[in-house]
């Protein structure tokens, strides 16, 4: 027997269970991903901590050494300002100390150095010819431009020591010049 039926039979709908399997493949395939992604990203994360927590020393020793390396830097940069603008009060003191007279009497005692001021000198001497010298030996000087005798005082009649206190002016320029060409 054969049936026949005249009914049309109804074709399923397959479509929106296609799309709800695909949405749902598709949620695991995101989920997937973003767990793996997530799971790398944690451990570049710890790695980068640990590479980090290692080149902190590095990084302490570099800031160390360029904060050293600036120190000196200044310092040598001082130091040539240093030289550059040094009083050659050693130089002028032996020039001093060459000028005065050969004498078993003879003091030097005081000596003071000032840009400003000048040459300061205290001198005990043997009779009033080296006093005289010894203030022409001053003015002979080329950076001494003016030689004021303070004091003569008589310490020791019998023998004519004198004590002599002088004031010699001196030209920075001049001083300067003279020492650069020493």
């Amino acid at each position: 027997m054969i049936e026949i039926n005249f009914f049309e039979r109804k074709k399923k709908d397959y479509s929106p269970l296609i799309l709800v399997a695909i949405f749902i493949v598709g949620l695991f395939v995101i989920g997937g991903y973003v767990i793996l992604v997530n799971g790398n990203l944690q451990t570049q994360h710890e790695e980068n901590l640990t590479k980090i927590s290692q080149q902190q020393t590095i990084v302490t020793e570099l800031r160390e050494i360029q904060t050293f390396s600036n120190q000196v830097r200044d310092i040598a940069a001082d130091l040539e300002l240093l030289q550059d603008n040094q009083y050659p009060t050693p130089q002028i003191y032996q020039t001093i100390e060459q000028l005065l007279p050969e004498s078993d009497a003879l003091y030097l005692l005081d000596y003071t150095f000032s840009i400003n001021e000048g040459i300061r000198l205290s001198v005990q001497l043997v009779g009033l010819d080296q006093v005289i010298e010894i203030q022409r030996s001053l003015f002979n000087l080329s950076y001494v431009t003016h030689v004021e005798l303070e004091t003569v005082d008589l310490v020791n009649e019998e023998e004519l020591h004198y004590v002599v206190n002088l004031i010699a002016e001196i030209d920075r320029d001049q001083l300067s010049e003279v020492i650069q060409n020493d």
